[in-house]
């Protein structure tokens, strides 16, 4: 089984669209299949389940893009499957050409989107010294 994972930064709802439109792109074949979007607190989550006709299995091959998002940037994971795999096990060619149109849309955005500076620490305070006496 394959898979690639990223931590971009920017607009959650930016790079959600900026990855399902380079996925589609990337793919004469390539379709949405389905998508939830999931919020809890300030967290939030995106599925994308892509689905593509792959000559090399004659057959389709699918997607799914994870991207979660809270302070630390999104997190993106990507694993394709439905690839016959017969004996041999691990990811077909079709699949790992599903999941090679991602890198290009990551380093697209990533070339667009420089990680963000850490917010300066705050500034340390002398110990406050208590007495009784005066």
């Amino acid at each position: 089984m394959a898979r690639v994972e990223y931590v971009l930064y920017g607009n959650f709802d930016d790079i959600v669209a900026h990855v399902t439109q380079g996925v589609l792109d990337g793919s004469l074949s390539a379709s949405l299949e389905d998508g939830s979007d999931i919020r809890v607190g300030r967290t939030r989550c995106a599925l994308r389940v892509f689905e593509r006709y792959s000559m090399m299995e004659k057959g389709p091959v699918s997607l799914s893009v994870v991207m979660v998002g809270g302070e630390e940037g999104v997190h993106l994971s990507a694993i394709p499957a439905g690839g016959d795999q017969g004996l041999l096990g691990g990811a077909t060619i079709g699949e790992k050409r599903f999941l090679d149109t991602l890198p290009p849309v990551v380093e697209a955005w990533q070339s667009q989107h420089s990680r963000p500076p850490a917010p300066p620490s705050e500034p340390r305070q002398p110990p406050v010294w208590w007495s009784n006496s005066e």
